[in-house]
């Protein structure tokens, strides 16, 4: 495929532009019209591990931390999402946005064969922006995630969910659980904008389960198969 880092900035750009919305503050994981307290929630990802990557989100998180709306996320839970599947994990599949452990390996055999094809890349990890719900660190790849994203969701014939058409990779690294001092973190956030994370090698997509928090504040990331990229 075509690298397209310029289009792919200016996407994000449009996203800074609207920096100013008021932010979304999720009062609960699971009592909500989508998980309906169901907690086990499938997704593919790429797992942050590399040490020096949570090094500098750390100090990017201490500064974020002295504003009052901020929450910033555990290091084990920095990740990049390739796919959210829209399905839940269950014993017994009781409606059409449940899977059970016996169709989950079906969709994991054909996973493989999709995600082997792509040859492992760089995501560079630069320039702070406020998505709604998070602030989060741009993942400027070119695009692979993205069809990776799309392939998955073709193929698999899963559920289009919402933001998969304009789909930009990115690294969460905090939620907002107020609208104190909002604009004020938003001035921050313009000065520090440009801020550099680091280059990350990727080599592997994740399947996972994300634990939904009954009375936590963040979900539990579990591994459930991991798909190597082509080197």
């Amino acid at each position: 495929m075509r690298l397209d880092y310029e289009s792919q900035t200016r996407e994000f750009d449009a996203v800074w532009e609207q920096r100013y919305q008021s932010p979304f503050i999720l009062e609960s994981w699971t009592d909500n019209d989508w998980s309906k307290g169901r907690t086990k929630y499938l997704t593919f990802l790429i797992k942050i591990n590399d040490q020096s990557i949570k090094k500098q989100v750390t100090i990017v998180q201490e500064k974020l931390a002295e504003y009052r709306c901020i929450d910033p996320f555990p290091l084990d839970y920095l990740h990049l999402t390739v796919k959210e599947i829209g399905l839940f994990l269950v014993e017994e599949k009781i409606a059409d946005d449940e899977i059970t452990r016996a169709e989950l390996g079906l969709l994991i055999d054909k996973a493989g064969k999709i995600i082997k094809q792509y040859e492992s890349f760089e995501i560079n990890l630069e320039r702070l922006n406020n998505f709604k719900a998070v602030v989060c660190v741009e993942g400027h790849d070119g695009g692979v995630i993205r069809e990776i994203n799309k392939n998955l969701g073709e193929k698999l014939r899963l559920k289009s969910l919402i933001h998969d058409p304009v789909f930009l990779p990115h690294m969460s690294i905090t939620q907002y659980k107020s609208t104190e001092d909002y604009q004020e973190l938003i001035q921050y956030l313009e000065k520090e904008r440009d801020t550099s994370i680091g280059t990350l090698i990727v080599d592997n997509v994740e399947l996972v389960t994300a634990h939904l928090p009954i009375s936590g504040k963040y979900p539990r990331i579990e591994i459930l198969e991991e798909f190597p990229l082509k080197h």
